[in-house]
């Protein structure tokens, strides 16, 4: 399997993750110290450790959550990502990653987003 279908798939389990509203499916795509940050609307920054997303998932499915996945580069150890996801809960947000090869799996190792429903 090419290294672009292997990160496919770690994506395709996070927007998985984010349908049912498993937290722990979810983790399954993240590093242990990944993080997430955002600008909110009034410009500051916010985010911090990963738990906050799993937090916010947990329990909380979104069963119209889809996600179009754009371009992944690949540079052997390290790949950068986009997804734009519609209808997670109401909302509709653009993610970017970038990961990280450790061994033979690929992981997450930071998630920024922007909330196109508040643009």
């Amino acid at each position: 399997m090419s290294e672009q279908a292997d990160i496919t798939k770690v994506i395709e389990r996070y927007v998985e993750a984010g349908v049912k509203g498993d937290a722990k499916l979810m983790a399954q795509s993240f590093h242990d110290d990944a993080t997430i940050y955002a600008v909110t609307p009034d410009g500051a920054t916010e985010g911090g450790p990963i738990q906050i997303l799993f937090d916010a998932v947990d329990g909380q499915p979104a069963p119209n959550l889809t996600g179009e996945i754009g371009p992944i580069d690949v540079n052997e150890t390290t790949a950068t990502a986009k997804i734009v996801l519609t209808d997670w809960a109401g909302a509709d947000y653009t993610d970017q990653f970038t990961l990280l090869k450790a061994g033979d799996e690929w992981q997450i190792l930071s998630k920024v987003y922007h909330d196109r429903t508040k643009a």
